[in-house]
C-alpha cells in the first residue's frame, strides 16, 4: 500500500510541475516543431530498381517528384484512429488477392513522431494501404486496370 501511495504522489508531483515552454523542441523539420520528414523507398519488384525519395511537409519539399500531392495524400491517409501507415492487425480478415511483388518502406518523422511502415501488395488489406498512399509511393500498383 505504501508503494502505491508513493507512486501516486510521484505521478501527482510530475504532472503538477508543468512543462518548461522555453525548452527547445526536440523534433523539428523544415524549421517547425512536430514536422514531417520521411524517406520513402519503393522496390518495384521484378520490374525495376528500387527508388528512394525524401519528403518534407510543412512546407512540402524534398526530392519527391510531387511533394504537394504526397503531403496531401499522407495527411488524408493517416487521419483518424488507424491510418494507412499502421500495420494491418493480424486478426483482420483480408481478401487473398495478390497485387504484385512491389514493396515499400516509409520511415522518419511524421508530425514529430517517429514512424516506420512496411508496405506490400500481398493481399487486399495491404493493397488498400498501398492505394491510399499511392501519391507518396510514386510507383503504380501491381495490377493493371482492365
Amino acid at each position: 500500500m505504501r508503494t502505491l501511495l508513493l507512486l501516486a504522489l510521484a505521478c501527482l508531483a510530475a504532472t503538477a510541475c508543468g512543462s518548461d515552454e522555453s525548452a527547445a523542441p526536440t523534433a523539428t523539420t523544415a524549421g517547425e516543431p512536430g514536422g514531417t520528414s520521411l524517406t520513402i523507398t519503393v522496390d518495384p519488384g521484378s520490374d525495376g530498381e528500387p527508388q528512394e525519395y525524401t519528403l518534407v511537409c510543412d512546407p512540402p519539399g524534398g526530392d519527391h517528384p510531387d511533394p504537394d500531392a504526397a503531403c496531401a495524400a499522407l495527411a488524408e491517409a493517416t487521419a483518424g484512429e488507424t491510418g494507412a501507415l499502421d500495420p494491418v492487425p493480424p486478426d483482420l480478415a483480408c481478401t487473398e488477392i495478390y497485387g504484385g511483388d512491389q514493396t515499400a518502406v516509409i520511415e522518419g518523422m511524421l508530425d514529430g513522431e517517429p514512424v516506420r511502415a512496411e508496405l506490400s501488395r500481398i493481399n487486399g488489406c495491404e493493397i488498400a494501404r498501398w492505394d491510399a498512399l499511392q501519391p507518396v509511393l510514386v510507383e503504380p500498383g501491381g495490377v493493371e486496370d482492365i
